[in-house]
């Protein structure tokens, strides 16, 4: 009886032991996974919390920090073009109690534009393309083919626009009275801002392909919380009878799995065209929705132009985002207006 006594107490000692040692390595973990977090180590942070042990609900202290540190990591499987485990990690993320609603948001709105299923116009525009090529839509990049078969000028510049921490744009403009104007892409983009309706789709696809062919992009897609479109006057909109960058945003968001914002910035309705009147000027047509401050605080946005000249008008929706807390700004645009005579020439036909 006392062997058998002894060996009950030695067992239950030894398995004591080891649900002590449990304890301490799932504390470790969860200490060492907060500290990462907090220092920005996203991915290791989301890795340590996932060794722990611990279910998100279960970690009401500094959940905030975890949570974001899941949704950087979702962002950086996105990036990879694994979007089961992006939702997966957003899917924790949202777990963690007492998120602030900005956060909560930010996740959410993830989450949902990841998950929708393809836009019919979307899958319809993607079977025309295919059809066009006469492959399996998965087998076409347009862009490429767009390259191939049309040629596709670039830039002579890389242009420094205040306010903005990268550019990248598809090709080059040429304005209207320029002696290459009738170059393709030029006049793909003429009858955009004339408000064609199918374009958008076109160039959200385009759009889509060079910011993942582009290292410079691609590594945007691990940052990027939100894309936000430069506003047009309402006269314009009217008078195309579509916002031709908000349905670009959308097509590519839907592309890239980021949500598109169009509520940040608004413009007035100034009869005075941006390519008409200098920066001072600019700045006042432009305003951010203060309302959505605590949205945007902390936030890195991809700002959507279609064609840049001089940088005027990105450089006030970006001071515009940064005002309020944005921490980051880069800019995609669909060309740089260049002359082929000289780059630097402007001409009244140059956009913003």
């Amino acid at each position: 009886m006392n062997d058998r006594s002894g060996g009950r107490r030695k067992r239950a000692e030894m398995f004591g032991g080891l649900s002590s040692l449990g304890a301490r390595l799932k504390d470790k973990h969860l200490e060492e996974a907060i500290e990462l977090a907090r220092q920005g180590d996203y991915l290791e942070a989301a890795a340590k919390f996932g060794q722990s042990g611990v279910l998100p609900g279960q970690q009401p202290l500094h959940a905030e920090d975890l949570a974001y540190a899941f949704y950087r990591r979702a962002l950086t499987h996105q990036s990879d073009m694994d979007a089961s485990r992006a939702i997966a990690d957003l899917k924790t993320a949202r777990q963690f109690p007492n998120l602030r609603r900005p956060l909560r948001l930010l996740i959410e709105q993830r989450l949902t534009v990841i998950q929708k299923e393809p836009d019919v116009k979307i899958r319809e525009f993607d079977e025309a393309i295919a059809g066009r090529f006469d492959r399996r839509a998965s087998e076409v990049e347009l862009r490429g083919e767009f390259l191939q078969q049309c040629g596709l000028s670039q830039a002579n510049r890389s242009p420094k626009v205040d306010g903005v921490d990268e550019v990248s744009a598809v090709g080059v403009y040429r304005w209207a009275g320029d002696v290459n104007r009738n170059e393709i892409w030029s006049r793909l983009i003429r009858d955009f801002k004339k408000g064609d309706d199918v374009l958008p789709a076109f160039f959200g696809r385009i759009l889509a392909e060079h910011v993942r062919a582009t290292p410079m992009c691609k590594a945007w897609t691990r940052e990027v919380d939100y894309i936000v479109p430069v506003p047009a006057a309402a006269s314009r909109t009217a008078e195309r009878g579509i916002d031709i960058l908000v349905a670009t945003a959308q097509h590519l968001s839907l592309r890239l799995g980021v949500p598109s914002r169009t509520d940040f910035l608004e413009r007035n309705d100034s009869s005075e065209r941006s390519r008409d009147v200098g920066k001072t000027a600019l700045a006042g047509q432009y305003s951010f929705d203060q309302k959505k401050a605590e949205e945007i605080r902390g936030r890195t946005v991809l700002l959507l132009e279609d064609v840049v000249t001089r940088g005027h008008t990105a450089s006030v929706c970006a001071s515009r985002l940064r005002e309020f807390g944005c921490s980051g700004v880069v800019l995609l645009a669909l060309a740089l207006a260049e002359s082929s005579l000289q780059s630097s020439r402007h001409t009244p036909q140059a956009e913003s």
